[in-house]
């Protein structure tokens, strides 16, 4: 049973979740979990965001192309700027093309390696390469709303 094996992904995703329900500290990215959720649903529906943001928007980068996509998001759920959950950051309107209507996931092995990423993220077992960095776009694109970029990974510039 491989890391990237589904029944694999599962079983740390349970345990984790296990872990969060006896003590709730330890979750380092939602770590006011409501008492009246499913802890287990909770982590999964935001995993599955997550992932899903880490395929679509960074499918084309290596490892620390994705890991800093991921932490993009995680970063906005700390600022007072934006919503305070993974799934309600990637879903918020105008902040992500493909939310409205996701294309077919393509490559199954990338999109297995985005929510292994995301695993670890939402664990806390990464850290943060953008610099605490809350937004990102392609190198290829030149915003209005650019300014000084903090990192540039891969093909995103980190703001």
């Amino acid at each position: 049973m491989g890391s990237s094996d589904p029944l694999f992904l599962m079983l740390k995703t349970i345990i984790l979740a296990f872990l969060v329900l006896v003590s709730p500290t330890t979750f380092s990215v939602e770590p006011s979990v409501p008492a009246t959720e499913n802890v287990i649903t909770y982590f999964r529906e935001h995993l599955d965001c997550l992932t899903k943001a880490i395929y679509y928007e960074a499918r084309g980068e290596g490892y620390k192309g994705m890991l800093a996509v991921a932490h993009v998001v995680v970063n906005r759920t700390k600022s007072p700027k934006y919503p305070d959950d993974i799934c309600s950051v990637i879903y918020q309107r105008n902040q992500f093309s493909w939310t409205q209507k996701p294309p077919k996931i393509v490559s199954h092995h990338i999109f297995d390696q985005a929510r292994e990423i995301a695993y670890r993220v939402l664990s806390g077992e990464t850290k943060d390469p953008t610099k605490g960095a809350v937004s990102f776009h392609s190198t290829a694109v030149d915003p209005e709303w650019n300014k000084k970029p903090k990192i540039i990974i891969g093909n995103h510039i980190f703001y």
